[in-house]
């Protein structure tokens, strides 16, 4: 088994390149083993690279705890660059690729950031006070806070993760977020199906910066996660959000091979 690792603001991923179906018999226990980080190789999850008669390429998505996403920001922005280093995609050049949650659009620059336009937003709900709820590709739960370095983020995420009655049978990821300027927060993640905190999340940094919008009408809004700065730009319209762009550094971190029996 050939694999690829590569890292978007401190968000790692094992990638596979599964256009010939060759890899379509790793199971989600398999996946879950391989994103082990003492017995496996680690990571925040695993993303398959399939083929689209369509479009450059079609990304599917699994959790480090082996569960399927519909999409991943960070996740896509990797994958992007492993199709430009496989010569499926140039380099400064827009391209398609179908996610989960729907079609979207990627770019690799020469500065070594990429940009992938997420999907549109068109339903934020405000569950209290500066607190938000809405799917940026999968669900976020933001709560915009005085200062997150003070957060115990495993104490206070976990209950509102697992709250069922308010955010579905999946739970949700929780983001906090402090405002640090009109265009500028600072933002901790707890993802779901990782269940823990993690260097940054895409998706979630799409909703700190859609949340920023809300408070102070910015369209740019620079993230900074725990990983790495990322920078959202958006435009908005009668409280709905298109040409959402997610971009930051992406980085290939090494390639290797293994065997699949290692993680049965």
């Amino acid at each position: 088994m050939k694999f690829s690792k590569y890292q978007g603001a401190g968000n790692d991923f094992i990638l596979l390149d599964n256009r010939d179906g060759k890899y379509n018999n790793i199971s989600t226990k398999m996946i879950e083993n391989m994103c082990d980080r003492n017995f496996g190789i680690g990571a925040d999850g695993v993303i398959f690279m399939e083929k689209d008669v369509d479009y450059a390429f079609r990304m599917d998505f699994y959790n480090s705890d082996g569960s399927q996403a519909s999409f991943c920001g960070n996740g896509a922005r990797c994958l992007c660059l492993f199709a430009k280093d496989l010569g499926v995609v140039k380099e400064g050049e827009e391209f398609l690729f179908e996610g989960r949650d729907g079609l979207h659009k990627g770019k690799v620059n020469s500065d070594g950031t990429v940009d992938v336009r997420m999907k549109k937003v068109e339903e934020i709900n405000e569950v209290f006070d500066g607190c938000y709820f809405m799917d940026t590709g999968v669900p976020h739960y933001v709560e915009i806070v005085e200062d997150v370095d003070e957060i115990d983020i495993d104490k206070e995420a976990a209950p509102i993760r697992e709250n069922t009655e308010m955010f579905g049978d999946e739970g949700t990821n929780v983001d906090f977020v402090q405002m640090l300027s009109d265009r500028e927060v600072k933002i901790r993640t707890y993802e779901r199906g990782v269940e823990g905190e993690t260097l940054a999340c895409g998706t979630g940094c799409v909703a700190a910066a859609i949340s920023c919008n809300k408070q102070t009408g910015a369209n740019k809004v620079v993230v900074n996660a725990l990983g790495g700065i990322l920078t959202v730009t958006l435009e908005e319209r009668c409280g709905k959000y298109s040409e959402v762009w997610l971009s930051g550094p992406a980085v290939k971190v090494y390639e290797g091979e293994t065997s699949e029996t290692n993680f049965k």
